[in-house]
């Protein structure tokens, strides 16, 4: 029973790799949460229910009978009929929320609750900017934040052209009638963007970054199974996989500190000037890296799915991507990857939203609070149920589990209908943009010369564990456009 319990809040508490990789924001250390008003009087939904175990609160419930934290949110808030909800986190009360208005109201809390986020200190460590709360998460996101943003952001520009081209090269040697697994060809894809970028020269050499990527599934995959015991074989293979990480990344900063490099690398230069301890741009590091290979390798994943299995849609934006860049890989395709009034970001909208990619984030306030009408008691969690304001029929209709790029037309204006990477607050992960310009010019240079075509027959299932991935691996063919085949 205890190797379930840790299985099962392992995999509760391993949802945090959507957040991990959108940790990186601006704050404002003056900025004031909602008060408590006069109209904040209503008793929230579940809150005098007692727990369902006295240690292991509702989680042991959650897993057995939903499957995941996102399942079960959907079961609290009614598909987003119920605004506001409750449930007990170990021994500890969480509120959790997911309607507009909440998420309007709550847009100025941006301290993370560190009881919800511990299970992964073994491998990103307590000096994470994950558990930064305060000034000391304002100082570390003002000097992260711009760092993928604006100029920083278009320098990473060549690498995600340089992967494509990559790529394109394997897909030239594949058969019309192979069966391809997505996932294993789009993960390699995300892997090699975020390094190359983010970390450095050290990664052009492949035997590297494939000794930097085995020893992360190894961790990953013990996180995924829980806490080794002391002195296990597990824990074991466990030191020694984080070992190999951190001696990569300590390499990459010794090189950094030499000189060596030509071309300057924002993400990582940032740190190695402004961090006082080797030990933050370690744990930084590993915490970047697991949110990216994750959070973008999934979404690629989830996209060419989709494009797949809607003919029209692939057909639509490849046309688009041919328009708008005339088939060029230079300036005019930068330009069409950062536009947000296109339909290839319709597209990437409408993959995240309907593959729930971001089931949650989770914040607390100093002080009491009010929200849509509900007191909340100072210092308790507060869920941000992402993954249900994704697919609340509330917002959505009936079409919530349809693809539908329309539903995300330029003209109109989500807002607080659609917070993918977090409520729209100061804590919002800035990382969105290096993600959507990754995989927009990426999937812009290969939909040019590919199609996508589903393998019939295949049901494709989605799992909400730590990422939203499918049951099996997706199975396509990739045909040559040139080809005509």
């Amino acid at each position: 029973m205890l190797d379930f319990v840790i299985f099962a809040f392992t995999a509760v508490v391993g949802l945090i790799v959507i957040l991990l990789f959108c940790y990186f924001s601006g704050s404002n250390s003056k900025a004031k949460p909602v008060l408590i008003s006069a109209q904040s009087t209503e008793t929230i939904p579940r809150w005098n229910e007692p727990p369902a175990h006295e240690e292991k609160g509702d989680l042991e419930v959650m897993m057995t009978k939903y499957g995941s934290l996102h399942q079960f949110l959907l079961h609290l808030h009614d598909n987003g009929r119920v605004p506001v909800s409750s449930f007990w986190w170990g021994k500890t009360h969480v509120v959790t929320l997911c309607s507009p208005q909440a998420f309007k109201e709550s847009v100025l809390f941006v301290n993370r609750p560190r009881e919800l986020f511990w299970g992964f200190e073994p491998l990103i460590t307590k000096y994470s900017i994950q558990y930064a709360n305060d000034e000391d998460w304002v100082q570390r996101s003002k000097l992260l934040f711009p760092t993928l943003k604006g100029e920083d952001l278009k320098s990473y520009f060549p690498h995600f052209v340089q992967i494509a081209l990559e790529t394109e090269v394997v897909w030239e040697n594949l058969s019309s009638t192979e069966e391809v697994l997505i996932r294993k060809h789009a993960f390699p894809i995300a892997i090699k963007g975020i390094t190359r970028s983010c970390l450095g020269d050290i990664f052009e050499n492949d035997d590297e970054l494939r000794r930097l990527t085995d020893a992360y599934h190894i961790c990953w995959r013990t996180m995924e199974e829980g806490a080794p015991e002391s002195g296990s074989e597990r824990e074991r293979l466990f030191l020694t996989a984080r070992g190999v990480i951190e001696e990569i990344i300590r390499k990459i900063v010794a090189a950094r500190r030499e000189g060596k490099g030509h071309q300057d690398i924002p993400f990582i230069d940032a740190m190695l000037q402004h961090y006082d301890s080797d030990d933050k741009i370690t744990a930084d590091v590993i915490s970047f890296l697991v949110g990216g290979f994750h959070t973008s390798g999934y979404m690629i994943t989830w996209l060419l799915w989709y494009l797949a299995d809607n003919p029209q849609s692939q057909d639509r934006l490849c046309a688009e991507i041919v328009h708008e860049t005339s088939g060029g890989r230079g300036d005019a395709l930068q330009q069409y990857a950062l536009r947000t009034d296109t339909y290839l970001r319709q597209v990437q909208d409408e993959t995240i939203r309907l593959s729930t990619l971001a089931p949650w984030a989770a914040r607390y306030a100093a002080q009491d609070v009010g929200v849509v009408g509900y007191k909340i008691p100072r210092g308790t969690p507060m869920i941000h149920a992402l993954g249900v304001g994704l697919k609340n029929q509330v917002v959505w209709g009936d079409t919530v589990d349809k693809w539908d790029p329309d539903r995300f037309d330029p003209k109109g204006r989500r807002g607080n209908e659609f917070c993918p990477f977090g409520v729209h607050s100061k804590r919002k992960c800035p990382g969105y943009q290096f993600s959507y310009f990754e995989v927009g010019v990426i999937i812009s240079i290969l939909l040019q010369r590919f199609t996508i075509v589903p393998v019939p027959g295949q049901d494709v299932i989605q799992v909400h564990g730590l990422v939203t991935e499918p049951r099996d691996d997706i199975r396509v063919y990739i045909t040559s456009r040139d080809r005509g085949d």
